[in-house]
C-alpha cells in the first residue's frame, strides 16, 4: 500500500457482519458477502471518508472455534488477520450482539489484548432498541474494551457515531491535502483455479499480501494493491479462478465469478495465467476471447516452469504449443 491514511482492522469471528460492516463504511459492495462461514480470507482494502479525514479500513477473515481452526489455511488466515493488527492503527473489534460473548471471542480478544492496539468493541446487527440496549450487559464490559458502541452494519444504524468515534480514537487532525495517488495502469490477474495466480501476485509485491494455498478456489474476490514501480503507480488485481460454467454450483462462486468478469472489464492489461503441466483448456481460450472482446492488452504468463526437467532446453517446444494451442 502506497497511501498514508491511517489503517483500521476489523476483526472478530465467523459472521458477525465484518464485510457488511466494510462495505458500510467503504459505501460499495466491494467485499463478497454471504452466509457461508468463512466467505472472506484475504485482507481486503478499502477507503473512508468522513468528515474531510481519509482512513484506509482493511476486512479480515473471520476466527472459526475449535477444530475448524486448525489445518494450512486456517493458519494462514491467522497470519492475514495478525498482519494486519500489526500494521492498524486502530481495530475494531467486531462482536454479534444477538449472540452475545462466545469462546472464540475471547479468544479473540486476548489476540488484540497482546497486540496492544487501540481497540473499539463494535456490537453488530443491534437492529433495533432492544437489541441497542444490551451494549451495556456485563459480558461486553468483561472482555476489557470499555464501553462498547452497538451498530447495525446492514440498515446502517449508528454507523455516524462509529466513525465519529474512530477519528476521535486516532486523534485526527486536518489532514494535509496531499496528491491523490491514481494508478496509471490496472493490471489484473485472471486464470482457471490453481494456476498460480495468488503465488504470482506475491512474488511481485515480495509479501504474502493474499493467501496460497493448494484448495482450489482459495481467492473468492477480486484483491487489489497500489504499489509503485519505477516510480509509475499500478494496481494489481488478484481474481477467483474461474472454470467451467457447469461446475459452477455455489452462489458465492458465481458472485466470484462475476467479479472477475466486472475487473477485466476495468483494466488496461491482463495477465492470463496458465499451468505448464496442464494442456490449454475451453475455459483458457474463452477467457482470451473475453479480453479480446473488450479490447485489452495480453500478456500471457506460463507458470511453474519450475517443475519440467531441464526446461530451457524445452523452451522452443512449449512456445509453439502455446502460439498453437490459443486463439490469438
Amino acid at each position: 500500500m502506497i497511501n498514508n491514511n491511517p489503517k483500521v482492522a476489523l476483526v472478530g469471528r465467523v459472521n458477525v457482519g465484518k464485510s457488511t460492516l466494510f462495505n458500510r463504511l467503504i459505501e460499495r459492495r466491494k467485499a463478497l458477502v454471504s452466509k457461508i462461514p468463512g466467505t472472506t480470507r484475504d485482507r481486503n482494502y478499502g477507503e473512508c471518508l468522513w468528515r474531510g479525514k481519509k482512513i484506509t479500513l482493511i476486512d479480515l477473515a473471520g476466527i472459526e472455534q475449535g477444530k475448524k481452526q486448525k489445518g494450512e489455511l486456517a493458519r494462514k488466515i491467522k497470519e492475514q488477520i495478525n498482519q494486519a493488527i500489526k500494521e492498524a492503527n486502530l481495530v475494531l473489534f467486531i462482536l454479534d450482539i444477538q449472540t452475545g460473548v462466545c469462546s472464540a471471542d475471547k479468544e479473540i480478544s486476548k489476540i488484540i489484548r497482546k497486540s496492544k492496539k487501540k481497540t473499539i468493541l463494535v456490537l453488530n446487527k443491534a437492529d433495533n432498541q432492544k437489541l441497542i440496549n444490551l451494549a451495556n450487559e456485563k459480558e461486553f464490559w468483561q472482555l476489557g474494551f470499555g464501553q462498547a458502541i452497538p451498530v447495525s452494519a446492514a440498515n446502517g444504524l449508528k454507523i455516524g457515531d462509529l466513525l465519529d468515534l474512530v477519528v476521535e480514537k486516532l486523534a485526527l487532525k486536518k489532514a494535509k491535502k496531499r496528491k491523490e495517488i491514481i494508478p496509471k495502469i490496472k493490471v489484473a490477474i485472471v486464470g482457471r483455479p490453481n494456476v498460480g495466480k495468488s503465488t504470482l501476485l506475491n512474488s511481485i509485491l515480495g509479501e504474502e499480501r493474499v493467501i496460497v494455498s493448494p484448495i482450489p478456489r482459495t481467492t473468492r474476490e477480486p484483491q487489489d494493491t497500489l504499489f509503485l514501480f519505477k516510480k509509475t503507480p499500478l494496481l494489481l488485481v488478484d481474481t477467483a479462478g474461474i472454470r467451467k460454467r457447469r461446475k459452477i454450483k455455489l452462489k458465492i462462486e458465481k458472485i466470484g465469478v462475476r467479479k472477475t468478469v466486472e475487473t477485466i472489464k476495468k483494466a488496461d492489461i491482463i495477465l492470463i495465467v496458465f499451468d505448464i503441466n496442464e494442456k490449454v483448456s475451453h475455459q483458457d481460450k474463452a477467457l482470451i476471447d473475453l479480453a479480446i472482446k473488450y479490447k485489452k492488452s495480453l500478456i500471457l504468463v506460463i507458470n511453474k516452469c519450475d517443475l519440467i526437467k531441464n526446461f530451457d532446453k524445452k523452451i522452443e517446444k512449449y512456445i509453439y504449443y502455446y502460439q498453437n494451442a490459443l486463439p490469438m
